[in-house]
C-alpha cells in the first residue's frame, strides 16, 4: 500500500477492530480512536470521548503530528440507524476485499 493512512474511531469494538485488522493486514497505517485505557492492536492508538470536544482536539492535534493527511475515516463510535451502518460496513468491506 502506498502509505495510505486510515483513521478508525471506536477501534477497540467489534466492528472497529476488525476493520483496524483488515486494513493493517492491507498494509495501511491505522490511526484509532477509543475510551479504553489499552489497545492491543499495532496502531497508533489515542485514548478519547468524542463526546467532549477537548479530547477530540487533544486526538487530532496528536494525530495531525504524525501525518499531514488521513486518506479514510472509519466511524464506528456511537449508535448509528440500521440504515447508515449497512451503508459504511458496505462501502469498508468494498475498500478492504
Amino acid at each position: 500500500m502506498d502509505n495510505k493512512n486510515v483513521l478508525i474511531t471506536g477501534v477497540l469494538g467489534g466492528m472497529g477492530y476488525a476493520t483496524a485488522k483488515a486494513f493493517l493486514a492491507k498494509g495501511y497505517k491505522v490511526f484509532g480512536i477509543d475510551t479504553k485505557d489499552e489497545c492491543d492492536l499495532d496502531v497508533e492508538y489515542f485514548k478519547a470521548d468524542l463526546t467532549d470536544l477537548n479530547q477530540v482536539n487533544k486526538a487530532f492535534n496528536q494525530i495531525s503530528a504524525k501525518t499531514q493527511k488521513l486518506d479514510m475515516i472509519c466511524h464506528f463510535t456511537g449508535i448509528y440507524n440500521m440504515h447508515a451502518y449497512n451503508g459504511i460496513c458496505k462501502y469498508c468491506k468494498r475498500i478492504i476485499i
